[in-house]
């Protein structure tokens, strides 16, 4: 692999790694102070709602996918664990709280940043689009999944302060680590400008990729809200079952990005959502129930991967790529975040049995299913003039 896109995977798999390690043990610190669940959806909605907003009220709209963005938000970081530790305000619920929100928004904005990089590296013949798309998807789990291991056995092992002042000086190095990373060329940026005005009124939108990638959020969120709650209160299984339900839905989700997809990947992810969902609920036994959550793992990433690689390898100009990545990734967290929260408020309110969570994710795989279907039953490239505003 080219040294450039080396050292960009290692960086984006490092930044992952960080605040994956943040949110697990803020959300863990925040759920032992409160009892509550509801911050975890809010730790990630807000989190994306933020930088969101902001690209919208700004005229600079691409500012929240600039390596200069991210190398500050780093460096500020930073400066907010040393003043907490400086005030010794780290038992206080809203300083957790805001330090979980901006990790949040430090993450989805790195992850815009890198998926920017990546659809440059595209545009440049560095690397296939498709092989594009499954590197930088494996890279985004792998540093997840390591960064929430070492996470919760760093708060374990070391406490809670000492894990502030880790994330402080990981924060500086991150930021300094951005510097490495070269933004688009002149030469590039000089030829896009040239390719807008040639292709001015007959520009790409990607409504259908873009709405693909929620509805994976949706999924997730759901998943990530639902299973536990119908996992422990109405199954009563302990928390290795938990475990293991999340650890082979990420199997399936990296068998998705190592193995060839079939030409109907959307038919066949359909398909397996509805199976691994109503398999997880009817199945009253603990590991074969587990057993299905494969097949929602490989479903997920496998529409993520192909709705990503659809946008990548468009000949779009490289602002309406940027754009719809960007597009993507806010409302994949935002709905990742906020429609399984409020659900849990509705189910909770209404005094619903904890069966309901096990009904709700079938009822979200079905909605899933049926509009994965209906958005590419007759396009095989999928793409649609006009689907958003800049």
């Amino acid at each position: 692999m080219n040294s450039t896109l080396l050292k960009t995977y290692l960086l984006l798999a490092f930044s992952v790694f960080l605040d994956m390690s943040i949110q697990i043990v803020m959300i863990w610190k925040i759920l032992e102070i409160t009892s509550s669940t509801v911050y975890m959806g809010m730790i990630v909605s807000i989190g994306a709602v933020t930088p969101f907003i902001l690209s919208k009220v700004i005229k600079k709209k691409d500012i929240f996918y600039k390596k200069s963005t991210i190398t500050t938000l780093r460096a500020v970081f930073f400066a907010c664990m040393v003043t907490v530790l400086y005030f010794n305000a780290t038992g206080m619920i809203y300083i957790i709280f805001m330090v979980a929100v901006f990790s949040s928004c430090n993450m989805v904005c790195s992850i815009n940043t890198f998926e920017v990089k990546n659809s440059s590296f595209v545009k440049s013949k560095l690397i296939e689009a498709s092989k594009a798309s499954r590197v930088l998807q494996t890279t985004i789990q792998f540093g997840a999944f390591f960064g929430a291991l070492f996470g919760g056995w760093y708060l374990k092992a070391m406490g809670f302060e000492s894990f502030i002042h880790y994330i402080a000086v990981m924060s500086i190095l991150l930021s300094v680590s951005y510097l490495f990373v070269s933004d688009v060329d002149k030469e590039d940026a000089e030829a896009e400008k040239s390719n807008q005005q040639a292709l001015s009124g007959k520009r790409e939108r990607f409504i259908i990729q873009v709405a693909l990638s929620v509805l994976t959020g949706l999924h997730i969120g759901a998943f990530n809200t639902f299973v536990p709650v119908y996992y422990q209160l109405f199954r009563e299984w302990g928390p290795d079952i938990l475990g293991f339900a999340s650890g082979l839905a990420g199997i399936g989700a990296l068998c998705a990005a190592l193995l060839p997809q079939n030409k109907r990947v959307y038919l066949l992810s359909a398909a397996l959502l509805l199976v691994g969902d109503i398999g997880l609920f009817f199945m009253d036994m603990p590991y074969l129930s587990v057993l299905f959550c494969f097949c929602i793992g490989y479903a997920v990433n496998s529409v993520r991967i192909t709705s990503r690689t659809e946008i990548l390898k468009s000949d779009a100009v490289q602002s309406d790529v940027n754009n719809a990545i960007s597009h993507s990734n806010y409302l994949f967290y935002i709905v990742s975040g906020t429609i399984p929260m409020l659900v849990t408020l509705l189910l909770t309110y209404f005094s619903f049995s904890s069966e309901a969570y096990g009904v709700s994710l079938i009822l979200v795989g079905v909605f899933s299913a049926v509009v994965i279907l209906l958005l590419t039953r007759s396009k095989k490239t999928i793409t649609l003039e006009g689907a958003y505003e800049k």
